[in-house]
């Protein structure tokens, strides 16, 4: 397993570490908004309103910035949004966790 801290970002990920903070609340947020949240053998997806649709393809895309390693995907329709985050290595499984929200980041 990969370790995951809230102070720094896991190794792969080319976020500078006093951006961590802000980003896991942004992603906190977002969760917050979903109708659903679902556990994928290789990831998760978050089910929103419509109406986050810009803030769930502005939060994946600086994502996909920072960590190429996850396979972070929108899709839009009229009645929701769905914002999957997956990663064929188990390894990542724990900085999912992380950004979504469904684990908390171990100490230090």
């Amino acid at each position: 397993m990969i370790p995951v801290q809230p102070s720094e970002p896991p190794a792969g990920c080319t976020r500078p570490a006093a951006e961590l903070p802000e980003r896991l609340r942004e992603w906190a947020a977002l969760r917050g908004r979903a109708a659903e949240v679902v556990a994928l053998d290789d990831g998760v997806r978050l089910r929103l309103p419509p109406a986050a649709a810009a803030e769930a393809e502005d939060l994946a895309e600086r994502e996909r910035t920072c960590c190429s390693f996850l396979d972070i995907a929108t899709e839009v329709d009229d009645e929701s949004v769905a914002v999957e985050i997956r990663s064929p290595d188990p390894a990542h499984r724990p900085i999912i966790d992380i950004l979504i929200g469904t684990a908390e980041p171990t100490a230090g």
